[in-house]
């Protein structure tokens, strides 16, 4: 069950997030457009504009967290399908626009399309009022639990070909692992797509230490050395360190600068994914200062040694604040041109390979 609901919550995520940012765009755009001729059409589309803002507020919290009862499931679905109304309603207004060019649109239709407009405000707002109450509910969310953890862990050997979209950020990823020095590249957005695991994995980036850590809630500086160095692991599986039972922040620091920088020998380069970091106040049992001091004493390690490359990913922007990541790379949320490839695609592929041809299907029937 929690797993389903975990893709709910992905779905309406990946899927709703850049129809409402295009939706914005465009009721801001036509609002504009019919303030001086439509006064009562660009008011409405300019509260469209307004609510599509707060309702991506809802989602991206709805993404940063799984929910725990099935009636979460058909409130985001509904809020999905309420976004898809907005979405609907604007494609009718551009249509009748570039219809009617260079004129615009006419009075009937502005008309019909207010009170269309009003029926499509009111979806929206209960919608996001439902949800919004749903997920202020504690009880209605999973949070700091193994299952929690276990459930949204994502890691560098994902299966290879369910991942698609996000491929101008790709490409961006691996042009800034090749020039940037000395810098945290933030990836904030949705996680297990896949992207920060295909560049953990292109040969064509050359790194002698791969360091895949799952670094979750953890905020003391002894947790957070403790799993990159536990996740410190070779290409045969092996480990590259040995970690003590007993470590201390010094031993830890010291076991990261030899595995990179080594004695007599020459200098590796390292490639180290601070995957899914996110921060609970009310389980971390750590105050936000010791926090946020213990993040950059383990991040300034890193900036320290020559050919380290550190990319954080989170699905909070305030925790690549919190440790002045720059540049960030943000996953807005699939494209409807990606989503339709991939389907197409993946449609051809289960097409039988004998299919007759249609001239020849037609002559069969006649």
């Amino acid at each position: 069950m929690l797993e389903l609901v975990a893709l709910v919550v992905s779905v309406v995520g990946w899927f709703a997030t850049p129809i409402i940012t295009k939706s914005i765009a465009a009721a801001t755009e036509y609002a504009r457009e019919t303030e001086k001729q439509f006064n009562e059409v660009s008011t409405k589309l300019d509260k469209l504009a307004k609510d599509l803002k707060l309702i991506q507020t809802t989602v991206h919290k709805a993404r940063l967290y799984f929910i725990n009862k099935g009636e979460g499931e058909e409130i985001l679905w509904e809020l999905k399908g309420a976004i898809d109304e907005a979405d609907e309603i604007l494609d009718l207004f551009e249509y009748e626009r570039l219809k009617n060019k260079p004129d615009g649109i006419c009075y009937k239709f502005a008309r019909d399309f207010t009170r269309r407009l009003d029926k499509v405000l009111e979806n929206l707002d209960i919608a996001r009022g439902s949800a919004q109450a749903f997920l202020e509910n504690p009880t209605n969310i999973i949070d700091d639990s193994d299952i929690f953890r276990s459930a949204r862990e994502t890691g560098p050997s994902t299966r290879n070909d369910f991942f698609f979209g996000y491929a101008q950020q790709h490409g961006r990823l691996k042009r800034l692992l090749i020039v940037e020095q000395n810098k945290v590249i933030a990836i904030i957005g949705h996680g297990g797509m896949g992207k920060t695991r295909q560049v953990y994995h292109d040969n064509k980036l050359k790194f002698d230490v791969r360091i895949w850590a799952h670094i979750g809630n953890k905020s003391g500086e002894l947790d957070l050395l403790t799993q990159i160095c536990k996740s410190a692991i070779k290409s045969s599986g092996s480990l590259w360190l040995t970690i003590p039972d007993d470590p201390s922040i010094a031993v830890l620091h010291s076991k990261l600068q030899v595995l990179v920088n080594p004695k007599g020998g020459p200098q590796k380069s390292c490639l180290v994914v601070l995957d899914d970091v996110w921060q609970n106040e009310g389980g971390s049992g750590i105050i936000r200062s010791l926090r946020d001091e213990a993040w950059m004493s383990v991040l300034d390690m890193f900036k320290g040694l020559k050919n380290c490359k550190v990319v954080m990913t989170t699905r909070d922007k305030v925790c690549s604040n919190t440790v002045n990541a720059k540049p960030t790379i943000f996953l807005d949320g699939i494209s409807e041109e990606e989503i339709m490839s991939k389907l197409l695609l993946k449609y051809i592929a289960n097409l039988p390979n004998n299919l007759p041809r249609w001239d020849q299907r037609r002559r069969d029937n006649e």
